[in-house]
């Protein structure tokens, strides 16, 4: 916005060690307020301010000495790249490779190319325009990854291409061990609650105060930082089985995975909010790699949520009846869910091994695909 107005404003400096005078001035208090400003944006995108923002975007004077004198001295030979859902970013990209002319590797980890995703007008204006420059990036691309099967299947038939499988790698040093669940069966979950994850959240709980009538058979542990109405917390504290731990720092998030039976994963279960359909969350590779029970719930049409199913991986739920079925079946057979974990767990040696995708990533990189 600045440099619409002041066009020679600085806009970056080289930055070459942890030697240099650098401003450390605590930004603790800009983190914070700019957490909050997300977590009340996310619940609700408008879309006149995601036109206002690339307006102003395209406007500006982007293209600066400091801009200009990096991409020189810089002077890439291969360019990589996510291809992105902001038009001003794809067009930096587009700059890049016009001006230097490198290898091209694009990388699709979100739906950024249908009209799949939502039925408002908006979406699609802003999706028509998003479009002509994901396909001039496309074209330029000696590479393009996807980085779920689904994502793969969609992009290449829309662009006419042969993209690559490339997602999240499982790093895991240990071997499988078997483990029969608690009494009760405890489920967890750590994330992000936005996006109607948070109705998905307490559909779990409602499910749990019924089969727990006769009993505490199933108890749920929930964490996460995202601001929730006290409204929220108690319908998903519906019952003393089901608790909202609030934040958790993510180093103890491992440790709870181990104290757990069920590693939850959740998404939006109805069709409102479609952003995750091709995308594949890198929190999937971490509960395969825990060893534990992966129960993935959420929109059939979600990429993550098929791929598990496809690949029998772990519970998965579609529906609100579909989430008491699967609990009443976890109680009723618990020796499921060790099988399930030993099935995630060789899903991520199988297909997110680490070794096997770093392999792919230099091959592309050094033109040998």
């Amino acid at each position: 916005m600045k440099s619409i107005f002041h066009p020679r404003i600085q806009t970056g400096e080289a930055y070459y060690s942890a030697e240099d005078d650098h401003d450390t001035t605590d930004v603790s208090d800009l983190q914070k307020k700019e957490k909050e400003r997300y977590a009340k944006n996310s619940k609700k995108r408008l879309w006149f301010n995601r036109f206002a923002r690339e307006l102003v975007w395209k406007i500006g004077h982007w293209k600066t000495r400091e801009f200009k004198q990096f991409i020189d001295d810089f002077n890439p030979e291969v360019l990589v790249f996510p291809i992105e859902s902001y038009i001003h970013l794809n067009r930096i990209n587009k700059y890049i490779i016009k001006k230097k002319h490198p290898r091209v590797i694009g990388f699709f980890n979100d739906d950024n190319f249908s009209y799949k995703q939502s039925k408002e007008i908006g979406y699609k204006l802003h999706r028509f325009w998003l479009r002509r420059s994901v396909k001039w990036l496309v074209r330029h691309c000696d590479t393009v990854f996807a980085v779920c099967p689904k994502m793969k299947r969609e992009c290449d038939k829309e662009f006419g291409i042969n993209s690559i499988v490339l997602s999240k790698p499982m790093v895991c040093n240990t071997e499988f061990t078997p483990y029969q669940p608690n009494i009760p069966i405890r489920l967890f979950y750590a994330g992000k609650l936005y996006i109607n994850r948070d109705k998905t959240i307490i559909s779990i709980a409602k499910a749990m105060k019924r089969i727990n009538e006769n009993g505490e058979k199933v108890v749920m542990d929930v964490y996460s930082g995202s601001a929730l109405t006290q409204e929220t917390i108690q319908a998903i504290e519906c019952s003393s089985a089901s608790r909202f731990r609030g934040e958790i720092p993510y180093s103890q998030v491992f440790e709870e995975m181990k104290r757990s039976d069920v590693l939850l994963f959740v998404e939006d279960l109805s069709e409102e909010n479609l952003a995750a359909r091709l995308s594949f969350s890198t929190k999937i590779t971490d509960l395969f790699g825990s060893g534990k029970c992966t129960w993935a719930i959420g929109n059939n049409d979600l990429g993550p949520i098929e791929y598990i199913k496809e690949q029998d991986a772990g519970f998965v739920s579609t529906s609100e009846d579909g989430i008491y079925d699967t609990l009443a079946h976890m109680v009723e057979q618990p020796d499921l869910i060790s099988q399930y974990a030993l099935k995630g767990y060789e899903c991520g040696q199988n297909n997110h091994n680490v070794d096997s995708l770093v392999e792919v990533f230099e091959k592309a990189i050094l033109n040998k695909m």
